[in-house]
């Protein structure tokens, strides 16, 4: 099975092992893999809830977390927000049904009169990560010009 077929269940039970195996003996490599399966998993959470028409949750903290598995599966990616009053402000807006992503947005929102654009400035080479794909596609489905750019390759549309 490719990671981008994986479940947000199976990812989940993977961070929670891999998180268990940090806090007992710190990892550099593993600690990239748990930040690169969390951003993993909150796209398989987004693919899951649009596959199934529900609104479900990725937000920052364990209460959040806590709240929203009563509602829905929910991913918890404490440390992403350490606001206590973003924080708050996520956890009410999940348990109002809203999705709630705080990673990932674009570099640079650009307006030339009524023209809007979003744009993720990369090194030649590197690709959107899975929190960028994930707000960058939510924003072309409202209708909005994102785009990736590169000094050496200039604008890529997302």
């Amino acid at each position: 099975m490719r990671e981008s077929e994986l479940t947000a269940k199976q990812l989940l039970a993977g961070i929670t092992e891999m998180e268990a195996r940090q806090n007992k003996n710190f990892n550099a490599k593993r600690d990239h893999h748990i930040r690169r399966f969390k951003g993993l998993l909150a796209a398989a959470v987004i693919r899951e809830q649009t596959r199934n028409g529900r609104n479900q949750a990725v937000f920052g903290s364990k209460a959040a977390s806590a709240g929203a598995s009563k509602a829905g599966a929910g991913v918890n990616l404490q440390g992403v927000n350490q606001n206590r009053r973003e924080d708050k402000f996520a956890n009410e807006a999940v348990r109002r049904g809203w999705t709630v992503i705080k990673r990932g947005w674009p570099d640079f929102l650009c307006w030339q009169g009524e023209e809007v654009m979003f744009v993720e400035v990369k090194p030649e080479g590197d690709g959107l990560s899975s929190y960028q794909k994930v707000v960058m596609e939510k924003l072309v489905g409202l209708g909005l010009k994102c785009y990736r750019w590169t000094p050496e390759s200039g604008f890529d549309t997302v």
